[in-house]
């Protein structure tokens, strides 16, 4: 039988963070061990940020020939109590394992703890989304492999050396751990870096060592750039729109797929469940059968590029009154000219915003109407959910409107439209779609053309006196 070594003991070597094991063995004649096997096993005591004590299983150390001593380097100094074990190899076998050592740590707590903390695991980008000419990119990761109060991640452009360093700490107890960066230029190469965060007593703030990820947008290969949509427009009966992109001269790409389908519609009309696809060898593309009142998600899938994930955008269809007609075919609300004439010559409404600390400040242009029983509406959403936050109406002589808004919203947009309204028709109606994490607005703005419920109430008495002149008949 081999006898396991025994008295094994762990002294801290200060100066270079390290521990130094020793042991005893017995001498045996044509026993003499090859070489000695040290595990460790690590305790991690219940604290504020873990709630309860953490054990880890028995773990390869070192592997020591001959000699009765070692150096174990690599020990965390987070509080974690460290056992060792020795067990003598022999060409014969191998002995039990010797009576672990006493709990030991290391006890100067006075070095940084960019080398105790675990860094965060997996760090990555789960995805990216194309929005005009900038990009919103996911990062995702994993917890380590011991509690930490929360994160910190910073980015930076790589292209830009006199653009400044973003960054963010996020909690650990987000359910989901990821984060999405908005309104990245396409054009550029980003630099990301993930560290973990540990609140010691007096609230000291210390962070593990970065793990950094490159994007490149150019290795990336994005295959569409500068994509540009048309203000859809009723053509003969149809309502379309058209989308193109900057030609990409890689002969990789055979064809894009494109694929698009109703994302929610307003008023009275109802979101189908259809979407249709179309495939396109060119950078350009109409989109067709679309409705009025409907917001659409497009999908761009470039085939045969080395990029996987498509990209997709959103887009807006008018009302009837608000769109373009081109052709000999004009829809029903395109008929009432005396109500053109009137509220075409309007001044555009010009909306406007401003923001500050607190929130958005919209203005706009006073009509100055001669017009009576005119009145604006405002609507508010949060995009891309859909979630309203402000309904109003007010009359035409109000130029301005406040609106409370927290930075810190997790949506990405808010959708603000204002509408003239006359008789329950919009007459002029102005939409910006407003970045809250940074100035960035996107305007699109209509001058009506015309007026649906004038028409229906023409036919309805057109009909009224039909009937009369049948029964007097």
């Amino acid at each position: 039988m081999i006898v396991r070594p025994y008295n094994v003991t762990a002294i801290e070597r200060k100066s270079r963070r390290t521990v130094r094991l020793k042991w005893n063995s017995h001498h045996m004649i044509n026993m003499e061990p090859i070489f000695y096997v040290i595990e460790a096993q690590w305790i991690l005591p219940q604290s504020d940020i873990n709630q309860y004590e953490l054990v880890s299983k028995w773990g390869f150390v070192k592997e020591e020939v001959s000699h009765t001593k070692a150096i174990i380097r690599n020990i965390q100094r987070d509080n974690r109590w460290y056992k060792f074990r020795v067990a003598a190899v022999t060409r014969h076998g191998h002995s039990l394992f010797s009576i672990t050592t006493k709990p030991f740590r290391l006890t100067n707590q006075s070095h940084t703890l960019s080398t105790i903390i675990d860094p965060p695991r997996n760090f990555s980008i789960k995805g990216y989304q194309l929005n005009s000419n900038t990009m919103n990119i996911t990062l995702i990761w994993q917890k380590p492999d011991f509690p930490v109060h929360g994160y910190q991640i910073s980015w930076k452009s790589e292209n830009d050396q006199s653009s400044l360093v973003n960054s963010i700490d996020i909690s650990s107890s987000l359910s989901s751990l990821e984060f999405t960066i908005p309104f990245l230029s396409i054009d550029n190469s980003y630099l990301f870096k993930i560290r973990s965060i540990i609140i010691s007593e007096g609230n000291h703030i210390q962070m593990s060592l970065p793990i950094i990820i490159h994007f490149n947008s150019e290795e990336e290969f994005f295959p569409i750039k500068n994509l540009h949509i048309s203000k859809p427009y009723f053509i003969n009966g149809f309502i379309k729109t058209n989308i193109s992109w900057t030609k990409n001269t890689d002969s990789r790409i055979k064809q894009y797929d494109i694929y698009w389908s109703e994302n929610q519609c307003y008023s009275e009309i109802f979101s189908c469940c259809y979407r249709r696809d179309a495939v396109t060898i060119q950078n350009y593309f109409q989109l067709y059968d679309l409705r009025f009142n409907c917001t659409y998600l497009v999908n761009i899938n470039a085939i045969g590029s080395k990029r996987k994930k498509s990209f997709q955008f959103f887009f807006n269809v008018s009302s009837c009154e608000l769109t373009d007609v081109y052709g000999t075919i004009r829809p029903p609300c395109h008929t009432d000219r005396k109500t053109i004439d009137i509220f075409s010559s309007l001044p555009p409404l010009d909306l406007i915003v401003r923001r500050n600390g607190s929130g958005f400040n919209l203005f706009w242009q006073n009509i100055h109407s001669t017009v009576n029983n005119v009145f604006y509406r405002l609507h508010i959403e949060k995009l891309p959910h859909h979630v309203e936050i402000v309904s109003v109406e007010f009359p035409h002589t109000i130029t301005n409107y406040f609106i409370p808004y927290s930075k810190d919203e997790n949506d990405q947009y808010l959708n603000v439209t204002l509408s003239l309204i006359d008789r329950m028709s919009i007459r002029q109606q102005q939409s910006i779609l407003i970045n809250d994490k940074k100035e960035e607005y996107f305007y699109s703005q209509y001058n009506i053309s015309s007026s649906s419920e004038i028409i229906h109430c023409r036919y309805f008495l057109v009909f009224i006196w039909l009937t009369s002149i049948m029964i007097i008949k």
